[in-house]
């Protein structure tokens, strides 16, 4: 029953965000529109903005933990941005109400969270290794949150696919090979590694590596 109001509230928070800015909407306003008391609210959520945090962590786990594969990173990305991009209304709302910072820590902790289950739910890793391997983690979070918010910031252009796209490139070194040096080479081109150690262990390894 819990899960229940949680979701029509959620739903009914978007529907008044499709017609006015979430600083305009009241406790009273979700109410009145769910049929329901202020206490039932008051018993699910200290406030609206926690009604907000809840729907971010809730249908974010939802839309990247029924993508995670170790083979599909990708798909997983798209599920992400394409979930932006289906509620961009929310999204762009809460961006323009919330404060970036919220919206970006939210960000953080879920796309953290999934490249950390896709990691060491794979490779077994310790010590030097697994630090090397959680300081990759930190850096792909901040860089894919940031290329997210960037995009958010400039009102979603392009699709969710496309953008994905471009970060691939990046990530598998499509654009650095180019401008590397000729002492270096892109770790997914090492024969000793494949496509996802170049995603773990970073951009570079030297030529000629054993």
């Amino acid at each position: 029953m819990t899960l229940v109001v949680k979701k029509m509230l959620a739903n009914t928070l978007k529907e008044l965000m499709n017609e006015k800015p979430l600083t305009k909407i009241t406790v009273q306003d979700l109410t009145k529109k769910c049929g329901i008391s202020r206490q039932t609210f008051y018993n699910h959520f200290h406030d609206i903005y926690e009604l907000v945090e809840w729907i971010y962590l809730n249908e974010a786990h939802i839309t990247l933990g029924e993508n995670i594969s170790y083979e599909n990173w990708q798909d997983a990305l798209e599920a992400l941005f394409q979930y932006m991009d289906d509620n961009r209304n929310f999204v762009l709302n809460t961006y323009r109400s919330v404060s970036k910072e919220n919206v970006e820590r939210l960000l953080q902790r879920e796309v953290e969270r999934f490249l950390t289950d896709l990691i060491f739910n794979e490779i077994n890793v310790s010590g030097a290794e697994a630090e090397q391997v959680q300081f990759s983690i930190e850096f792909y979070t901040y860089a894919l949150v940031g290329v997210g918010l960037d995009w958010i910031s400039r009102q979603m252009p392009g699709t969710a696919k496309e953008l994905v796209e471009k970060i691939e490139q990046v990530m598998i070194g499509t654009i650095v090979a180019r401008i590397s040096s000729k002492n270096f080479t892109m770790l997914s081109q090492c024969p000793k590694f494949g496509h996802w150690d170049f995603f773990v262990y970073g951009a570079f390894c030297k030529t000629g590596v054993e």
